[in-house]
C-alpha cells in the first residue's frame, strides 16, 4: 500500500512513497492518539493507498500558525 502525505489545507501531495518498506512506528504514526489517527488518516482501499493529512510548510504560514517542528514531516521523501 502507497503511502501519501497530503497538505489539509491546500490538497498538495508532500509525498508520496511505497509503504511496504516502511511500517507505522517509523513513520510516526504509533504516536498518534486513536482520535488523532481517525482525524488524519484516511484509507483509500479503492487506489490501494493511506492518505495521511498534514500541512504543508506554506499553509503553515499563511494561516499564521506558528512554525514549530512539531508541524514537519522530517523524512528524506518530503520536500520543504
Amino acid at each position: 500500500m502507497k503511502i501519501c502525505y497530503v497538505c489539509e489545507c491546500c490538497e498538495d501531495v508532500m509525498g508520496e512513497f511505497d509503504g511496504s518498506t516502511f511500517d507505522e512506528e517509523g513513520l510516526g504514526l504509533t504516536d498518534l492518539t486513536e482520535e488523532e489517527r481517525q482525524d488524519i488518516i484516511e484509507l483509500d482501499y479503492e487506489q490501494g493507498r493511506m492518505l495521511v493529512k498534514t500541512l504543508c510548510d506554506e499553509c503553515i504560514s499563511s494561516l499564521g500558525l506558528d512554525f514549530d517542528e512539531r508541524w514537519t514531516i522530517h523524512h528524506p521523501y518530503f520536500r520543504h
